[in-house]
């Protein structure tokens, strides 16, 4: 399971309460009967509540941080929250502690959306295509294993390789551009093991089939054969048998350019929060794959990026609120021990930069407190 940043949404107002993710996992297969244990709200217990009836410890295995929210899913299927309230009866309000919302959970598409540990789909929060706020979440489907995009819509993956559409008109990964309120299989593809898309603008979606081909679409078509000899997608980037990275334009459908070889992709849901690793530090490509041109304040930022990086969650370069010459640096990430480390530089852009915050902190319960305090400002 993969930490991931919060995207930027495109629709404001629909935003505050999708705290859209683009999560690791979300679809709909095709039918299935109801989960003999699906998943439920909580009950509010805070951490220290609820670590008394559990036995082992409990260890946060999926951040989604971003904003004056943090949600934490651990590895005993638990959904915790910090911060601002959601749109459940179960997270209703602010919290200064993570407060379990939800149970019995694999992976979350938003705040209110996810599958459960039985492949079950659930839609939450605000349902755009009959309208209105679900209070309880509702099952769209069973045997999802992944899904991409959002609330306004998604492209969901069955475990038997098959593609399901949901959502409004450009966004719901159909064929023919069609409103569905309801999943509805894909057409024209079939033996899927992995889907990307653009992030939250979700116009444009990548299918991986198990032979090693890629399929690619833009809202106003079919997927079409996009590249083969494939190892992996993520988002738009495609990983080949060679390790050779390229992004896809997913403007024009049919075009990919290559970027580097072996190079780690770290995906926050959208081409605005991707970073490429290469030797455990930060590798100079912009999000199209283009080397970034190394002015002499782009060169100190550089040097001042962390050299044991293995995956990165939240990352500003902003200018200082009291001087507008000057930028500040502010990262959190997992380094190559695993841990979670809180890092921030003043005056990045200079060689008179300072290192003012490198703290490392575990994925317990009580450090994520620590994690939400350092990102609670974040955009």
């Amino acid at each position: 399971i993969h930490m991931k940043r919060k995207t930027k949404g495109m629709l404001a107002a629909a935003a505050a309460l999708m705290c859209i993710f683009v999560a690791s996992g979300c679809g709909k297969s095709g039918g299935g009967s109801d989960a003999a244990n699906p998943a439920s709200s909580g009950s509010g217990e805070t951490a220290a509540q609820n670590s008394k009836s559990d036995t082992g410890a409990e260890e946060i295995v999926e951040y989604y941080l971003g904003g004056p929210r943090t949600d934490l899913l651990t590895n005993k299927g638990n959904v915790y929250y910090l911060g601002e309230k959601g749109s459940l009866k179960s997270d209703d309000k602010k919290v200064t502690t993570p407060t379990k919302y939800l149970e019995n959970i694999k992976s979350l598409i938003t705040i209110s959306t996810y599958i459960d540990n039985n492949l079950d789909l659930y839609l939450g929060g605000i349902d755009v295509v009959k309208g209105g706020i679900l209070k309880e979440p509702k099952k769209l489907g069973s045997n999802i294993v992944q899904v991409e995009g959002s609330n306004i819509g998604f492209l969901a993956l069955d475990k038997d390789g098959n593609l399901y559409s949901f959502g409004k008109k450009g966004y719901s990964g159909s064929n023919n551009d069609e409103v569905y309120a309801e999943l509805t299989k894909v057409d024209g593809i079939k033996d899927v093991v992995k889907i990307g898309s653009n992030g939250v603008s979700n116009d444009g979606y990548l299918a991986l089939t198990k032979d090693g081909t890629v399929y690619a679409k833009r809202f106003d078509g079919p997927f079409t054969k996009l590249m083969e000899n494939v190892k992996d997608i993520q988002g738009v980037y495609i990983t080949d048998k060679d390790d050779v990275v390229y992004v896809w334009d997913e403007f024009t459908k049919d075009k990919v350019t290559k970027i580097a070889k072996s190079l780690q992709i770290s995906w926050g849901g959208s081409s605005d929060y991707v970073w490429f690793i290469e030797n455990n530090t930060i590798a100079p490509y912009n999000s199209k794959g283009e080397p970034i041109r190394m002015d002499e304040d782009v060169k100190h930022l550089f040097s001042y990026y962390p050299k044991d990086i293995k995956k990165i969650y939240i990352y500003e370069d902003k200018t200082d609120k009291k001087d507008n010459k000057t930028k500040n640096l502010k990262m959190v990430y997992e380094n190559t021990n695993g841990e979670i480390v809180l890092y921030a530089v003043s005056n990045s852009h200079s060689d008179k930069g300072k290192v003012e915050v490198n703290t490392k902190v575990t994925k317990s319960l009580d450090d994520a407190v620590k994690v939400w305090e350092f990102v609670k400002d974040s955009k």
